[in-house]
């Protein structure tokens, strides 16, 4: 690893403690991160933050308390649009918009559907939101049910999510969290600069670079990436394998020469 502030490349294994307050609550964590040895930078991965993040849901979610600000919160750790929570409780955008911004009161059952769809998607696999989604569809004569299949790859639009996500992650940073390719990241990234729609926020020593979107029409960057025909659902090409280690050299010993007495 190298520093993304002044380059050194030599790193040491440091407890570091993690601490947020979201709406009076503090939350606290300590981790193991690496610090530079020159300047004592902390290298704190992405996927620790996330997990960090997605802790402190969970604690809310359980516990509350029950507010916009919490609300906002868990939306955003597990992740979902506003616009997908509009749409899951029926509710207009205007309103969820409120509801974070702390203009009106928060309904306590919408507060708990979404509070519950978190718990489930963190701590096993989310059964309540596809239901939800379900009751907006109509009756259908014939279902075709999957029996077992491979397990999908990651998509673009979880590396969207990343990239509008409360942490603020690198191109590097969501490929090793994703276990993707970084060169497919970077890509991506660079066909949303082409179009307008990301720009270049930071670019680290280390050659990462964090991509922030661009002023939009107010609507989401995946929606504006799906106007311009990107595929969210596409796959990305994994993490490629470390290339094996060479074996280790066989030494032998020199053979011995000796000079004949005469």
């Amino acid at each position: 690893m190298t520093c993304v502030r002044c380059g050194e490349k030599r790193m040491a294994r440091t407890l570091h403690t993690l601490r947020r307050t979201i709406a009076g609550c503090a939350f606290v964590a300590d981790v193991g991160v690496d610090a530079c040895t020159r300047c004592r930078h902390l290298h704190v991965p992405a996927s620790v933050l996330l997990a960090f993040d997605r802790g402190i849901a969970a604690e809310l979610a359980r516990h509350g308390p029950v507010s916009g600000v919490t609300f906002r919160f868990i939306r955003r750790a597990i992740p979902l649009q506003p616009i997908e929570v509009s749409r899951m409780l029926s509710v207009p955008l205007e309103t969820i918009t409120r509801w974070e911004l702390g203009r009106r009161a928060i309904d306590r059952a919408s507060w708990l559907v979404v509070a519950t769809v978190a718990l489930e998607d963190f701590e096993r696999p989310a059964p309540l939101l596809p239901r939800i989604d379900a009751l907006r569809d109509p009756v259908r004569s014939e279902c075709i049910v999957g029996v077992e299949g491979p397990q999908p790859g990651r998509t673009l639009r979880e590396v969207l999510a990343l990239a509008t996500g409360p942490v603020a992650s690198t191109d590097t940073d969501i490929a090793e969290t994703l276990d993707v390719s970084p060169a497919a990241v970077r890509g991506l990234f660079e066909q949303l600069a082409a179009a307008g729609l990301v720009r270049k926020a930071e670019v680290h020593a280390s050659g990462a670079i964090r991509w922030e979107p661009c002023a939009t029409r107010g609507t989401s960057l995946e929606e504006d990436a799906c106007a311009i025909g990107m595929d969210l659902d596409a796959t990305l090409s994994p993490q490629p394998p470390p290339p094996p280690s060479p074996p280790p050299r066989e030494e032998r010993p020199a053979p011995s020469s000796s000079r004949a007495a005469t």
